[in-house]
């Protein structure tokens, strides 16, 4: 979601849920996939397999160097979980 915040597109309470992933990765340095529950603008409930992880400048990984965070949202078509037997984990990031 390039220019936009989340406030623009999601509910008070998804925009939380999506700030709050962003800052796991951001603490935790390393990415993070976990399954959201998140309100469509039409009002459909939908769960969503997120996957975010930390952009760093030029091959350093300290705090100081975090440049920005990358996110990929995946939904099936059919509305079902994409992930209804997995549990939030997280990887390493290398």
């Amino acid at each position: 979601m390039i220019g936009r915040d989340n406030s623009e597109v999601l509910t008070a309470q998804d925009a939380r849920t999506v700030v709050a992933l962003d800052r796991q990765v951001t603490e935790a340095r390393q990415v993070i996939t976990q399954e959201l529950q998140l309100t469509l603008p039409d009002g459909t409930l939908r769960t969503f397999l997120a996957t975010k992880g930390p952009i760093f400048n030029a091959g350093r990984r300290d705090q100081r160097n975090l440049r920005d965070l990358a996110g990929y949202y995946r939904t099936q078509r059919d509305g079902n979980s994409p992930a209804s037997e997995r549990k939030p984990f997280s990887l390493p990031f290398q």
